[in-house]
């Protein structure tokens, strides 16, 4: 289209309505590419998904033919165990016919031997009736010479018999001589015992004693120096001035007497010297 200006004419071209063509066009050719691909890609997932079906019959089939063919295998391996088997059985029963067939041979020959061992024997029976005879002639004289022999062993067992009965005797006397051993040791044992109680008690009273006598021995040196402390020169005191003192008053001993304490004299020995001559 063409429009005029103001300052004169000039020329112009609008472009949107061939580009709204064109785009339109586009759009169209679009619509029907996405329609074809659509339509093809129905055909094609149809196709696809039978193709898929017949993928799982096919490996459907394959499955039942390997588990027919492990089954046939199976088949096939048992098939050969049992003709192992029947082979092994087949040699052990030709094995054991020819051990039989020996056997049978072994006993035709046993058989054979048996034969000429009963000839043998025969004729060894004829010697052994005459030997026989003989045997009984010689059992009955040996049968007398038992019998006497048997006699005699009854006598002397008649005589043993006494001798068991004397050895009784015998038995018995030594059982109450060992009855009175006995009583005799039990009354051993009891004065044994005894012998150690008072043996006891002696040793206790000993140490008892022992124990006196060391009280007493420190009882005679106390006493001992008790009697040198009075012996000794003591300084002259007041009493023999003839003023009052506490002598009179005094215990035996003090410092202030001139005399010493007259000792206690016992008539009765010193347990000590008891104790000792004990």
């Amino acid at each position: 289209m063409y429009t005029l200006g103001r300052q004169g004419s000039r020329r112009t071209v609008n472009i949107w309505p061939g580009f709204v063509d064109g785009l339109a066009t586009l759009l169209l050719v679009v619509i029907f590419v996405l329609m074809v691909f659509m339509i093809a890609q129905f055909f094609l997932s149809v196709a696809l998904s039978g193709r898929d079906q017949a993928l799982q019959r096919l490996n459907a089939e394959i499955d039942e033919l390997a588990d027919l063919l492990a089954l046939e295998r199976d088949a096939n391996a048992e098939l050969r165990i049992n003709v192992a088997e029947l082979s092994s059985q087949l040699q052990d029963s030709l094995a054991e016919q020819e051990s039989l067939t020996d056997q049978l041979r072994g006993l035709m020959s046993e058989r054979d031997s048996l034969a000429s061992q009963l000839a043998d024997a025969q004729a060894e029976a004829a010697q052994s009736t005459e030997e026989l005879a003989r045997l009984r002639e010689t059992l009955t004289e040996e049968q007398d010479r038992l019998d006497a022999e048997r006699q005699r062993l009854n006598e002397a067992i008649a005589a043993m018999e006494v001798n068991k009965g004397r050895l009784q005797e015998a038995l018995a006397a030594i059982a109450a001589q060992k009855a009175e051993l006995e009583d005799a040791y039990k009354t051993i044992d009891a004065d044994k015992e005894r012998i150690e109680t008072q043996l006891a008690e002696l040793a206790i009273l000993k140490s008892l004693r022992d124990e006196m006598m060391a009280k007493l021995a420190q009882a005679d040196e106390a006493l001992d120096a008790q009697t040198e402390m009075t012996t000794r020169p003591r300084p002259r005191s007041p009493c023999s001035t003839g003023r009052s003192s506490p002598c009179a008053s005094s215990l035996p001993g003090s410092p202030w007497c001139s005399r010493p304490p007259r000792r206690k004299t016992s008539s009765r020995r010193s347990p000590s010297r008891t104790w000792a001559s004990a």
